[in-house]
């Protein structure tokens, strides 16, 4: 990462065990461990942790939801990011809309979700819980509100939801093990996940989503190199457009089979070239890393 000028992070993780292979961040950092203790709202790479409360509400990858132009929560308006595809509008299934990262599909679907719904399927991927583990490590936050408009922008990594690139690393890893994930740097000091067990068949339909956008979503530049992942774009100012270039760019997933352990969170802090899609930014940093 020292070729970069901007604040670039990755974490890499064993998929099975949690275990920390590679926490770095680029030179802008200087001594911060920013990676493993920094605190950003993870955009649309959240949707993971939202398509499993939707699946323990009894939705499958081919259940139907509505895509709509617009989504209005409590006099609050959201909309899909800027370009979102025409084709995958109106109703569609759960794996398109996280293949196409339709925010306003995902909101619409969990409309009725309970006020912890989200935050206990996070838990069950390794985020939005503390654990203390010997050193400094923020494992994420997704606390129940009573605002709806804060529960509506949490589905898509947005409202109160917080992150570090390396409790996002759990989300994926928790998928592609098929149990749940909590990152760890210390042997002898890995935490026991509190939360209920996520279990395999429910990773099975989270891989089958995350691969479905590698197959043809937003992070088809990655076929061959990536097993299943999520991007993401996270504003970093309320009301200002993505042109500004107040955002971040976020990235994690699943190397091929041939690299079974590797499990890459990345995330981007104000790209510079003037793209802000994560499947654009910060996908191909996981591409180098995984070149390694």
């Amino acid at each position: 990462l020292a070729g970069y000028s901007t604040l670039v992070m990755v974490a890499v993780l064993d998929r099975q065990t949690g275990a920390i292979l590679a926490a770095a961040s680029s030179p802008s950092a200087g001594a911060q461990s920013f990676v493993t203790t920094g605190r950003y709202p993870p955009g649309s790479t959240m949707k993971v942790a939202t398509s499993l409360a939707l699946l323990r509400r009894g939705y499958t990858p081919d259940s139907m939801v509505d895509c709509t132009p617009t989504a209005e929560v409590n006099g609050r308006v959201f909309t899909n990011y800027p370009g979102y595809p025409d084709a995958f509008t109106g109703w569609i299934p759960l794996r398109t809309a996280l293949q196409q990262s339709c925010n306003t599909a995902f909101m619409n679907a969990a409309a009725g979700l309970g006020k912890t719904e989200l935050h206990d399927a996070a838990a069950s991927l390794g985020i939005g819980v503390d654990f203390e583990t010997g050193f400094d490590a923020f494992y994420g936050s997704v606390e129940p509100s009573d605002d709806p408009v804060v529960r509506a922008a949490a589905v898509i990594g947005q409202g109160n939801v917080l992150m570090s690139p390396m409790a996002l690393a759990a989300e994926a890893a928790s998928a592609g093990s098929g149990h749940t994930v909590v990152p760890y740097l210390l042997a002898g000091q890995a935490p026991t996940p509190t939360a209920a067990p996520l279990t395999e068949s429910e990773a099975a339909d989270l891989r089958d989503m995350m691969g479905a956008v590698v197959a043809g979503g937003t992070l088809t530049g990655l076929q061959g190199v990536l097993e299943g992942g999520k991007s993401g774009t996270a504003r970093k100012q309320v009301g200002k457009n993505y042109a500004s270039g107040k955002y971040r760019a976020w990235f994690t997933g699943m190397a091929p089979i041939d690299k079974p352990r590797i499990i890459v969170a990345v995330m981007i802090d104000e790209p510079s070239n003037g793209v802000f899609y994560g499947g654009a930014v910060a996908a191909p940093v996981f591409s180098e890393v995984v070149q390694q």
